[in-house]
């Protein structure tokens, strides 16, 4: 199985907080160490700060009681000249803040990573860049894990991505956010927030219930499928939040509309059953099936509220989708996957509602198989007239329900198709024909009637479909097909020999010849009897 991929799109962008002892009012004295600066480190494989512009806003003065400063120093806190016109300001749900000391006193207040910082440092980003108020510090960063941004003077600073932070696993998923973070140090260091939505898609096999990234059906059966997304952890700065999960079916399989049902964390259990009691009510999604527009067969929408509330937890959409009749069928010869596809599409700037990326897809492959059967004498000449029919079982009391798809071509039927099946298969003049839409597995061929002159079976045949998987690019596939004939293992074809009598004697032929040969010799010899007894007698 595979691993989830993380896709690394990006929620960044810090408040730094960089205080300093200093004298009150005054400049730092000679002895304060000096150059400030501000490091970003990226832990996350998930992306690259390599070549990323990175941005620190001095939003704050500040200034301190004594020229040497110790733990006991006092500082104090004011709104920067360039940002004084950003009051007055009003919080959601809260009162107007028309001084500096009330933002401080306001700002103190919030956790880290809360709504409310969050807000806050959202609304004097968007003045800044309104404004075009230059930064207090830039750099570039030259690896993929580190980035220091030099300042001039102490304060407190918003550190955003001036470019879009670059996913090492998909290079078109990017996005900038806000974070919020505090320090005293005059170096101090921050994490870049890396976090995105992860999709896994997977298919139920039916022979031993597992999810897996591959399976084999009948035509006909219905299929369990079941998407698993994660919501990030980090939603800095969001106030609402694109989450739609889109899945495409490939042309041999049919959803079954009413079979969705999406769970929230703790729905899939250790064994890949569900807990009933995590499912996640209708009316914190939408789903849709027309007018997509897209190429999708379905799309699974999360109401932005229940994504806000759920950070960092799983969600699970289960349904199930019926192999219809124009599902690709593999044999020993070609291997034709239905492969069907899921994504996550999400949003990537908070300040921008309509800026989305996708995760990259993730597949699995649905397989159904066929085999071929040919008919004929011991100078492996073609027989027609040969009527057989497939069996599940042994004993042939199970039939495989089999309709006419086309010449010399048997499928087995999805749900609406019942009323055309057949109960046996006539060879024609080929002796061959095909049976395709089976399931991996064991099947008996049972010749029910032979061609005239020619002798019946005595057992059934059997078939055995055996899908060898592999890896393909990473990814789990059936890479090779093996039919086998009884005993006799990854045959081309199921070759069905039909023997007839050796001829016996009749009249007009060699044993006619014979006796009237033997005849002869009798008559011959009776009359060299008679001559020798008439001899003797005369003497």
């Amino acid at each position: 199985m595979k691993a989830m991929r993380k896709v690394g799109a990006v929620l960044l962008a810090m408040l730094a907080m960089v205080c300093f002892a200093v004298p009150a009012f005054a400049v730092p004295g000679d002895d304060y160490a000096r150059p400030f600066s501000i490091t970003i480190e990226n832990k996350s494989d998930a992306v690259t700060m390599k070549g990323v512009t990175f941005e620190a806003y001095k939003l704050f003065d500040v200034t301190y009681s004594d020229v040497t400063p110790d733990a006991d120093t006092a500082y104090a806190y004011t709104l920067d000249d360039e940002f004084a016109d950003f009051l007055p300001w009003t919080p959601a749900g809260g009162a107007e803040i028309t001084t500096s000391a009330a933002l401080v006193e306001y700002i103190s207040g919030l956790q880290p990573n809360s709504a409310q910082l969050n807000e806050f440092a959202t609304a004097i980003h968007t003045y800044a860049t309104g404004h075009t108020i230059a930064p207090g510090g830039t750099a570039e960063g030259a690896a993929a894990n580190t980035v220091t941004i030099n300042v001039t003077d102490p304060g407190y600073y918003l550190v955003v991505a001036a470019d879009n932070v670059p996913s090492t696993a998909d290079p078109n998923v990017t996005v900038t956010a806000l974070a919020a973070l505090t320090t005293t140090n005059p170096t101090p260091t921050i994490d870049l927030k890396a976090d995105a939505p992860t999709i896994e898609k997977k298919v139920r096999e039916n022979q031993n219930a597992t999810w897996d990234d591959v399976a084999d059906y009948n035509v006909g059966d219905s299929v369990e499928f079941l998407l698993t997304g994660t919501v990030p952890t980090q939603l800095t700065g969001y106030t609402n939040y694109y989450y739609r999960f889109h899945d495409t079916l490939s042309a041999g399989l049919t959803v079954n509309q009413d079979s969705i049902v999406v769970y929230r964390e703790g729905g899939l259990e250790e064994g890949g059953t569900f807990n009933e009691d995590a499912v996640v009510e209708p009316s914190n999604y939408t789903v849709e099936f027309t007018g997509l527009g897209d190429g999708c067969d379905m799309h699974v929408t999360l109401n932005s509220a229940y994504v806000m509330a759920h950070p960092g937890e799983h969600v699970y959409v289960y349904y199930t989708a019926e192999v219809n009749e124009d599902a690709l069928i593999s044999n020993n010869v070609t291997i034709d996957p239905n492969t069907n596809t899921a994504n996550i599409e999400f949003s990537n700037n908070p300040y921008n509602d309509d800026d989305r990326d996708k995760t990259p897809d993730d597949k699995v492959r649905v397989y159904s198989y066929g085999f071929n059967v040919f008919k004929h004498d011991d100078e492996n000449q073609p027989l027609a007239g040969a009527e057989f029919m497939l069996y599940t079982d042994e004993a042939c009391l199970h039939e495989v329900p089999l309709i006419a798809d086309d010449t010399n071509t048997y499928r087995v039927p999805t749900d609406d198709e019942t009323g055309a099946v057949i109960h046996s298969i006539t060879t024609d003049v080929t002796g061959a024909f095909v049976i395709n839409g089976l399931d991996a597995g064991t099947y008996y061929l049972k010749e029910l009637t032979p061609p005239d002159g020619y002798y019946a079976l005595d057992e059934p045949i059997k078939v055995t479909i055996t899908a060898v998987r592999g890896d393909a690019a990473g990814e789990q596939v059936v890479n090779d097909v093996q039919i086998s004939q009884d005993d006799t293992t990854d045959v081309k074809q199921v070759a069905v020999l039909n023997s007839t009598s050796p001829l016996l004697p009749t009249t007009g032929g060699m044993g006619t010849t014979i006796f009237y040969v033997v005849g002869a010799v009798l008559v011959v010899g009776a009359g060299v009897g008679v001559v020798v007894k008439r001899r003797m007698a005369a003497k």
